[in-house]
């Protein structure tokens, strides 16, 4: 199954989508979901860098405010691919810890598809969208809404995924998916804005 059809099947019937990745997981699934999701994401940022626009809040790296889109379009894939990587290792780990039966390639397909598909649709598309019709400064008061609509959907998203290919309770999948979100989130909380 493709990549898209895989993310297609997460948005109308996540159980039945993540059993199917318990059966047969498509070779490097997470790793593409957050390929794409980084190229887009790069996108966006390229367009922001281009025409001159600079983050509002507080700064972490010591990078000009006028160039950061730019620093933030070159790092987000390669910082996507770690945070993501970070994410499945933990979850991974701390499934097999709780009994869980899946494989290290299930919980990259988990990991990846569960933050890729709401970031895209949830983040990615209504920035794109809000920005073209309403400009820049319309963007702050979106990303208080879609933010954490976002993190809310992943974490849904992942505990339905650490349940079906682990095979563990709702309760232990919930913890697993949210401690594994936080690490996700750490990582990328001092760079992406």
């Amino acid at each position: 199954m493709t990549l898209l059809g895989v993310a297609t099947r997460v948005v109308v019937a996540p159980r039945e989508a993540y059993a199917g990745l318990a059966k047969a997981t498509p070779r490097n699934a997470g790793l593409r979901a957050m390929l794409a999701l980084g190229i887009l994401w790069a996108l966006l940022l390229c367009v922001f860098a281009l025409r001159k626009h600079a983050p509002s809040g507080p700064l972490l790296l010591p990078v000009d405010r006028a160039a950061y889109y730019g620093w933030e379009a070159a790092l987000v894939v390669p910082l996507q691919l770690l945070m993501w990587w970070a994410m499945a290792s933990v979850l991974h780990a701390l499934s097999r810890r709780a009994g869980g039966t899946g494989i290290a390639s299930q919980s990259r397909a988990v990991a990846g598809i569960s933050v890729a598909v709401p970031y895209v649709l949830v983040w990615l598309v209504p920035d794109a969208f809000v920005y073209a019709a309403a400009g820049f400064d319309a963007l702050g008061p979106l990303v208080r809404v879609t933010a954490p609509l976002c993190l809310l959907w992943a974490l849904v998203l992942t505990t339905v995924g650490v349940r079906a290919v682990h095979g563990i309770s709702s309760g232990k999948a919930f913890g697993i998916a949210l401690v594994s979100l936080i690490v996700y989130a750490a990582i990328g909380a001092p760079v992406l804005r």
